[in-house]
């Protein structure tokens, strides 16, 4: 048997097998993106705003190329836009 871990990492690693996880981590993206629209911010740039660590950063930013994400007027008729946004995005 063999195991192989990393020390160190800037990305934080979960187990996304576990009973329930895909189901944790919905829940979590959407209050995350709860929490974005009452802040008065994008979902990326949201999400970006805490993240010093420039892999981070561009995961997010590819992710969101990849899936073609553009900015939209939130539902919530209080949420504005930020001036945190990244125009590129």
């Amino acid at each position: 048997m063999a195991s192989r871990t990393l020390k160190s990492t800037p990305i934080r690693l979960s187990n996304l097998r576990a009973p329930g996880k895909m189901g944790t981590v919905f829940a979590v993206e959407s209050f995350t993106d709860e929490l974005a629209s009452a802040a008065g911010m994008y979902a990326v740039a949201f999400r970006r705003q805490g993240l010093n660590d420039p892999r981070a950063v561009a995961a997010i930013d590819r992710a969101a190329a990849m899936i073609g994400w553009q900015p939209r007027r939130s539902p919530a008729p209080q949420a504005s836009r930020s001036t945190n946004e990244d125009p590129n995005l």
